[in-house]
């Protein structure tokens, strides 16, 4: 009997031995002596993830199965070439213009001391979509940052810009390092300027507009866009008197706007008034959607003043254009 409790203490420990703990025991006979071999270690310990191309890599038996036994197959068969190894942390990161600086980090499979060189490329526009860069940085440790400081311009761009980084390599050259499994990282840049389609509801009548904002750091500026129909005349573009536009308030008044008016022959001046604010009920300040209160109000002005005002109140809806990213615009080096 006690020979059985034995037996089936043991099979018992074998079952919940976890993967970590086998792998322990294998590496005390194959010891990993390479960057290759420790990233692939990490990515069967889960401490690390990678892109699908680069975990094929990393199945060296084709099994398409990354486990112990790729880890085994690796530490008899991959040399090592005495170096550290860079690797980005991350494939990606996504930033907006006016988030000012971010550091996109890159690790070494051991301590580095000296210069990590590293290209640039993608979509985005250096000075305008971000800072200059040095196109190396110094290291001394098992990581080092690369700063980038995002710009926040005044225009109206099409889509999601990319920058792309890339750590540098050539053979011959002895830099000191050699590239890791995670060789590039792709940064992406959201505008913060856009363009709105909104709805306003007045009278039991709902009009189509478009609304047009910029946001820079000297403040926020807005303009109504005519699109042949709705509350603005043929394609004219009507700027904002006065705008205030933040994460939880939204105040933008546009006055001075033609009413084309052959009945009368007089001339006729409208003005909208759109108030949002996230403490108000039924209003909403969000980045992609905006609801709140509209007050409007058409004038007939003369020499001696306003010969008559007709306001009315109402509702808007404005829902932010996202453009998306188009796999084209992504430059690999």
């Amino acid at each position: 009997m006690q020979k059985k409790r034995i037996k089936d203490c043991k099979k018992g420990i074998s079952l919940i031995m976890s993967k970590g703990f086998l792998l322990f025991f294998i590496l005390l006979l194959f010891p990993l002596v390479s960057s290759a071999q420790s990233d692939l270690r990490d990515t069967v310990l889960e401490r690390k993830s990678f892109g699908n191309e680069y975990l094929e890599q990393m199945d060296t038996n084709a099994d398409r199965t990354l486990d112990v036994s790729d880890v085994v197959k690796s530490a008899k068969t991959l040399p090592d070439t005495g170096l550290p190894s860079a690797s980005f942390e991350k494939a990606s990161s996504e930033v907006s213009e006016g988030d000012d600086a971010i550091n996109v980090k890159v690790n070494f499979s051991k301590p580095f001391a000296g210069t990590l060189k590293y290209t640039v490329s993608g979509t985005a526009t250096a000075g305008s979509d971000y800072g200059t860069m040095n196109d190396s940085i110094l290291a001394n440790g098992v990581y080092a940052n690369i700063p980038i400081n995002i710009s926040d311009d005044d225009e109206l761009e099409n889509g999601t810009e990319t920058l792309v980084l890339t750590v540098y390599y050539k053979d011959g050259e002895n830099l000191g390092y050699v590239p890791g499994v995670s060789t590039q990282h792709i940064v992406y840049i959201s505008d913060n300027d856009a363009l709105w389609n909104g709805i306003i509801e007045n009278n039991g009548m709902a009009l189509h507009f478009r609304m047009k904002i910029i946001q820079s750091p000297s403040g926020a500026e807005a303009a109504l866009i005519g699109d042949g129909y709705g509350i603005i005349p043929g394609i004219a573009e009507c700027t904002a008197d006065n705008v205030d536009f933040d994460s939880d308030s939204f105040t933008v008044v546009v006055d001075g706007i033609d009413v084309p008016n052959t009945l009368f022959g007089v001339e006729l001046k409208r003005k909208f008034e759109f108030n949002a604010n996230s403490g108000s009920e039924g209003h909403i300040v969000q980045a992609e959607l905006i609801k709140g209160a509209l007050k409007e109000s058409v004038t007939c002005p003369s020499e001696k003043g306003k010969q008559f005002e007709y306001a009315t109140e109402g509702t808007f809806t404005l829902i932010r254009q996202i453009p998306s990213v188009e796999s084209e615009e992504i430059r690999f080096e």
